[in-house]
């Protein structure tokens, strides 16, 4: 995953209004995610409810709003499978698709010419309405924040216990509460 100042940069970096079409693709893993000004471009113009039902898709396109850690900043992104590229943005939609480097892709698409008679202001104002409507996960409230917070250890297994029994830990571990180091932890005491 790209480090969150620098996906910032990226999409703030939105000055001329050539860019203020193009959407920037990362690809982190078996995914593409887009962050911030992207993620609105693909979620209100390139991935339309119109598409959806074209493409037989019964599912809209999720979008995920994060508190960064230790800090009161949040961003939002979509994200889709790489093999669904043409699915999220349809080659109808694309003006050009050019591959920067081996993880990300910049996708330039139409939008409406009344937006594109904006300033980048009023453009950004538009984003952060859109990433207002959804509410930021992971809230402060102490509840969630101490379930959060709270290391999830591997519970001690009798040495006859079954696969299921390992499985079943692997598959309660909330690994996108957890961090790289948290999760190797888990790993290791599950090993042993």
């Amino acid at each position: 995953m790209p480090k969150i100042s620098e996906v910032f940069g990226i999409e703030r970096d939105r000055k001329e209004s050539e860019k203020w079409n193009v959407i920037h693709l990362f690809k982190e893993g078996s995914f593409y995610h887009a962050y911030e000004w992207s993620a609105w471009l693909l979620h209100t113009f390139a991935y339309t409810d119109a598409v959806r039902l074209t493409t037989g898709d019964r599912k809209s396109l999720k979008v995920t709003h994060n508190r960064i850690k230790d800090s009161d900043d949040t961003y939002a992104f979509v994200g889709f499978p790489l093999r669904s590229i043409e699915k999220f943005i349809p080659k109808e939609c694309q003006v050009s698709f050019t591959p920067i480097n081996d993880n990300q892709i910049d996708i330039a698409i139409e939008i409406p010419a009344e937006f594109g008679e904006l300033s980048e202001e009023k453009m950004q104002q538009c984003v952060d309405a859109w990433k207002a409507e959804t509410p930021a996960t992971h809230p402060h409230d102490q509840e969630v924040k101490a379930n959060r917070d709270r290391p999830l250890q591997a519970l001690p297994l009798p040495k006859n216990a079954g696969i299921m029994a390992i499985v079943t830990q692997i598959l309660s571990y909330p690994l996108e509460r957890k961090s790289h180091e948290e999760a190797f932890e888990f790993l290791s005491e599950l090993r042993q």
